[in-house]
């Protein structure tokens, strides 16, 4: 998953500035933070999301402060995730691919592990928010092979539903 991910910072880092959105979380309806029916669900029993936002922050092997947006390549937008109610997400490859030999689906499962904590394809990450129209997940990571050398980083990736 986090291969996945970082593709888009491996041949280096461009910044842009992000919107936020203001959208009110959803309501709770279990007694816990988050349910399957919040992340999957929209009257089916699959939520599609596309990733429209990298996040990156972090201090370089120099010491410079990165806080900014990630400039995304083609490969990695037109990217789908479905989140299925019975807890496998399905990784839709686009027409652009990043590398040529990457898989065109992949499916892995999903599951809450605490009101903060997300678990997708084996990696646990930090869900940052889960709003109806936004979802937030961050992990921390060490970037690679970009213009400003290694950097210790935490990502925050934004998506929407499709």
């Amino acid at each position: 998953m986090k291969k996945l991910l970082l593709l888009t910072l491996i041949t280096g880092l461009a910044f842009t500035a992000c919107k936020k959105d203001d959208d009110q979380a959803l309501p709770n309806q279990t007694g816990s933070k988050y349910t399957a029916d919040e992340l999957a669900l929209t009257n089916g029993t699959q939520k599609v999301w596309k990733l429209i936002g990298i996040h990156v922050k972090g201090i370089t092997e120099d010491g410079q402060t990165v806080d900014a947006d990630a400039d995304m390549q083609d490969c990695v937008l037109d990217n789908r995730f479905i989140f299925n109610i019975n807890r496998n997400v399905t990784s839709l490859g686009g027409d652009e691919k990043c590398d040529p030999n990457e898989e065109s689906e992949i499916i892995q499962t999903w599951n809450f592990v605490t009101d903060s904590t997300f678990e997708w394809g084996g990696d646990t990450i930090a869900l940052a928010s889960l709003k109806e129209n936004e979802l937030k997940v961050s992990f921390e990571t060490i970037i690679t092979g970009g213009t400003l050398g290694n950097i210790d980083a935490t990502l925050t990736n934004t998506y929407v539903p499709e």
